[in-house]
């Protein structure tokens, strides 16, 4: 098989958008999002904290986060918000390397999310434990932790 030897950027999306979600555990959400339409790549780390390059056992204020990199021609924010409140229970309280979160990273994400967030209180007894926070620095997580995503599920 020949493969062209001009540069191959033509074939893959230019325009990206970047989202990151947190639920329980860590290695769900990566598998189900890691599969969506649209969906170009996730990656496992941490965000919304202020401590410098956190680790799993010095997390600091950071949660664990799955980073969404995604193809809004492909897909939107809304979809993938869809499948966030359809993925896990949004009532259950955790600490906060574990909490249910959603990291807007710009105003639009920020007003989706809280009316995902109305939409699916109203279907809703329970108060929901999500919080809606602005994305800082995603820090890559070691790859021991996010290679358990490929023990797990072959990925």
């Amino acid at each position: 098989m020949r493969f062209p030897s001009a540069p191959l950027r033509h074939l893959f999306p230019v325009f990206r958008r970047f989202s990151e979600v947190q639920y329980m555990p860590l290695y769900e959400p990566n598998a189900q999002y890691g599969c969506a339409p649209g969906v170009i790549r996730t990656r496992v780390g941490y965000t919304g904290g202020t401590a410098k390059d956190p680790t799993y056992r010095n997390l600091g204020d950071h949660t664990e986060t799955i980073q969404l990199e995604f193809d809004p021609t492909k897909t939107d924010y809304k979809t993938l918000l869809n499948m966030f409140w359809d993925f896990h229970d949004p009532t259950a309280c955790h600490k906060r390397q574990y909490m249910s979160a959603i990291f807007y990273h710009d105003k639009e994400q920020k007003a989706i999310a809280e009316e995902s967030l109305k939409r699916q209180q109203s279907k809703i007894k329970k108060p929901i434990a999500t919080k809606i926070m602005p994305a800082g620095t995603f820090y890559d997580a070691e790859e021991y932790v996010s290679s358990l995503d490929n023990i797990l599920f072959g990925l």
